[in-house]
């Protein structure tokens, strides 16, 4: 396949003195050397997309979003995980694979690249331009089917989250309903010691009351008699009274 490429490279691979120079200086980051030898520019490009043993498989259609499709695994998951996820293999007919090639490609102009990869594509009939088309298609539909199950997934958390968010709510109000029954039930209760309490120490007062005036009205009739049994001593003399 060495002198197809030999053919290819006469063809495509044709640089100014300029740019060549240029290119000797300050080669690409790819790797590619503009005047390297054709045979050995293709021979890495060959080896960048080496062609599979294995005959592609045709991409199967994506599936429908699932509503059941876990949240974090749906924002977390990456291309290649979609695409495993869809059964979109890496063949020889990759999109994939010719991305990375058109990026090995990058240093020379769009028109040269296209030409060099249809060349190739002439070369190896392991896999054609309409298979990297339909492979690229494919890769697109499972992106965008990801896409939709994506905001379906966000649309199904975020409405269990504002159904939890409403629950708390209303699990918030109930509990502050109950708590301030109890408050005004223990706003009752205080009200009442306190009235029950005034009313008991009033009660004392006036016992209290009672007692002192009692106790005033008692020694005043002892202090009477005493008085009247005094002045009865004095009538008899006193001391001989006394005897």
């Amino acid at each position: 396949m060495s002198g197809v490429f030999r053919k290819i490279a006469r063809v495509f691979v044709e640089i100014d003195d300029s740019r060549t120079a240029a290119s000797e200086t300050a080669p690409d980051s790819a790797g590619l050397d503009p005047g390297a030898d054709a045979a050995e520019l293709l021979a890495r490009l060959d080896g960048t997309f080496a062609p599979s043993t294995s005959t592609p498989a045709e991409p199967s259609a994506p599936a429908a979003p699932s509503a059941s499709t876990d949240t974090s695994s749906v924002l977390d998951a990456t291309e290649e995980q979609i695409f495993a996820q869809q059964g979109i293999a890496d063949a020889a007919g990759s999109a994939v694979r010719v991305t990375k090639m058109l990026q090995g490609l990058a240093q020379f102009p769009p028109a040269q690249q296209l030409a060099m990869v249809r060349a190739l594509d002439a070369a190896d009939d392991t896999w054609s331009e309409a298979m990297v088309l339909t492979d690229a298609r494919a890769r697109q539909a499972a992106l965008r089917a990801h896409l939709l199950k994506i905001e379906q997934a966000r649309a199904s958390r975020v409405a269990a989250i504002e159904q939890e968010s409403r629950a708390a709510q209303a699990t918030r109000a109930a509990q502050l309903t109950e708590i301030d029954g109890q408050i005004a039930e223990l706003t009752r209760l205080r009200e009442q010691a306190v009235a029950e309490a005034a009313q008991t120490l009033a009660g004392l007062e006036q016992q209290k009351q009672s007692v002192e005036l009692g106790a005033d009205a008692a020694r005043r009739r002892l202090d009477e008699a005493i008085a009247r049994f005094g002045a009865l001593l004095g009538f008899f003399g006193g001391a001989g009274g006394a005897r």
